[in-house]
């Protein structure tokens, strides 16, 4: 895993999903951040949009779990891990 402070950053909101932490979530994510979800062509802006998108893959696969290789983009930057 990377040791950039901006990418632990990004991390931390992963992580919460895979531990279904919903108010870790909100405390992860900014107001303003945007979640592109690339296999449906899904874009959501700010938390309230994330977390309905997020709590409802959760409740449809309450396993589910975001994988290690993940990549992330803030402010037109694209993190990888």
């Amino acid at each position: 895993m990377s040791n950039d402070p901006l990418f632990s950053a990004a991390r931390a909101s992963l992580d919460a999903y895979n531990s279904k932490k919903w108010d870790a979530v909100r405390v992860s994510v900014t107001d303003d951040c945007v979640y592109d979800e690339t296999a449906t062509h899904r874009k959501v802006e700010g938390i309230a949009a994330i977390l309905e998108v997020w709590q409802g893959w959760a409740a449809g696969m309450p396993d589910s779990r975001l994988p290690s290789k993940r990549r992330m983009r803030w402010k037109g930057v694209r993190f990888s891990n």
